[in-house]
């Protein structure tokens, strides 16, 4: 990966996290955690499962995702 593209890569995690927590979408629908219902989620990887994560911003429950589901 070229060095530019690395850079950009960490600008662009640096303004999501800047954002706070997010609305996301699974097959068109917002996502809400399975455990309060809450619809804000911090997004996240898990480098040693190379899974995205989805971290609910009111109870802490944690969601795996083969790719990162899209930001509604």
């Amino acid at each position: 990966m070229s060095m530019k593209l690395a850079a950009f890569k960490r600008g662009a995690q640096a303004a999501k996290k800047a954002m706070g927590p997010l609305q996301y979408g699974v097959n068109g629908k917002a996502f809400v955690c399975a455990c309060c219902g809450h619809d804000k989620f911090t997004a996240g990887v898990a480098p040693m499962l190379v899974l995205n994560t989805l971290t609910c911003a009111q109870c802490g429950h944690v969601e795996f995702f083969g790719k990162e589901p899209p930001i509604l």
